[in-house]
């Protein structure tokens, strides 16, 4: 068995780790190596095992990264800015660029807008985004909305009144002429926001031929990085 090869045992912050010391020294540049290379340097705990004066339990979230090249966090991870200090203490550069891209995309943005004239009997609103999982969440939000303001079944094997298709960037709703009973903007946000969007501002104006649009801006929450969505209607 090679040195690489080696299992050592780590004792961190009081929580006990047992890995490769391949696995440990995977990226030659990071402080983390620099403490196994090329024969651990750390003092010890009562039983041997090398101890590092650090959050034990973030500690597993740096060790699957090292094993795997992969940032897996668990779904609404709250100790995101603690984790970081953690890579920048062990001085992983790949890991500290994966925290900040996930950091700068946990949140997608929905922007809802809205033009209404005199003159415009239907509308059609749209959502851009190449974001399936968000898409997805979007389609199933507006499909409870549509079932229980035509009240259908739940989960009942039935043809929408109206139609929320896929177009090659997004979604688009149908929902027909204003001058009948119909989904309207109210309807829309309030599904949206019990799927979990939150309503952070929006704005109007109006222009010639009574013309007015209107804009609100959503964010969500997303298990990784997303891209924006812009929802409007035309």
């Amino acid at each position: 068995m090679s040195s690489e090869d080696t299992p050592v045992t780590l004792n961190v912050g009081g929580f006990i780790y047992t890995t490769l010391r391949s696995t440990l020294t995977r990226y030659p540049e990071s402080t983390l190596s620099a403490m196994f290379t090329p024969a651990p340097t750390l003092m010890t705990d009562e039983h041997g095992r090398c101890f590092i004066d650090r959050d034990g339990k973030l500690f597993r979230y740096v060790l699957n990264f090292l094993r795997t090249s992969e940032l897996l966090l668990p779904r609404n991870f709250e100790e995101l800015s603690q984790l970081k200090k953690e890579a920048e203490f062990y001085n992983i550069q790949p890991f500290t660029e994966a925290l900040s891209q996930y950091q700068f995309g946990q949140f997608a943005t929905v922007h809802v807008m809205m033009s209404t004239s005199s003159k415009v009997h239907s509308a059609c609103f749209r959502f851009l985004t190449s974001d399936n999982t968000t898409r997805e969440r979007v389609k199933a939000a507006l499909q409870k909305a549509i079932a229980k303001y035509f009240e259908l079944e739940p989960e009942h094997d039935y043809e929408l009144p109206e139609e929320i298709y896929t177009t090659p960037d997004g979604l688009a709703l149908d929902v027909g002429s204003m001058e009948k009973t119909s989904l309207n903007e109210a309807h829309i946000l309030q599904a949206l926001v019990r799927a979990g969007f939150t309503v952070q501002g929006s704005s109007h104006h109006c222009c010639q031929q009574n013309c007015c649009e209107y804009t609100w801006t959503l964010v969500c929450q997303s298990c990784g990085v997303a891209d924006p969505i812009f929802f409007t209607t035309i």
